[in-house]
């Protein structure tokens, strides 16, 4: 029996959905966690072994801080980055599956998929324009020690507060 949007073969008399869930994978769940990633984050104020209060921000772990050569520029570390898009991938993958195997969610219309693609296209080209232009480091690992003074959560258009408003 042939159905709309990204579900395929519901099996007689109300048994299991039987999901592809490679198509789910790239249709639903890769969208949403670029959305995940960007959108929702963590703010670390950081005081780095032998360098100046810098704010940092990644969830759950922080990828991206100030960087020290020049005002407005960034650091990036490529290792702490793919663990936060594996944990927002593996969130999303477990609650879509949670969803479909309890059959809370019947099916993924198209219209929902597309939607959720362009959001993620738009932000990252967003976010690119953003690395490009901001005297990107783009280091390994952080290869230094920190002390955290404080943290907090954001979304991405809010301001990171400033260690004066705390």
């Amino acid at each position: 029996m042939p159905t709309r949007g990204l579900a395929s073969n519901v099996i007689a008399n109300g048994k299991q959905t039987k999901i592809k869930m490679k198509q789910l994978a790239i249709k639903f769940i890769m969208p949403l966690t670029i959305i995940s990633f960007v959108v929702v984050t963590k703010w670390w104020y950081i005081l780095p072994v032998d360098a100046r209060q810098t704010f940092y921000w990644g969830f759950p772990f922080a990828f991206v801080g100030e960087g020290w050569q020049t005002s407005g520029a960034l650091q990036f570390f490529l290792l702490e980055g793919l663990a936060d898009i594996l944990i927002n991938f593996s969130f999303w993958f477990l609650l879509t599956y949670t969803l479909l195997r309890l059959s809370i969610i019947k099916r993924i219309p198209k219209l929902v998929s597309g939607i959720l693609w362009s959001i993620g296209f738009f932000l990252i080209i967003t976010v690119g324009i953003v690395i490009f232009n901001s005297y990107p480091t783009i280091n390994l690992k952080r290869d230094y020690e920190w002390k955290i003074i404080n943290s907090g959560y954001k979304f991405i258009w809010q301001s990171t507060p400033t260690q004066d408003e705390e």
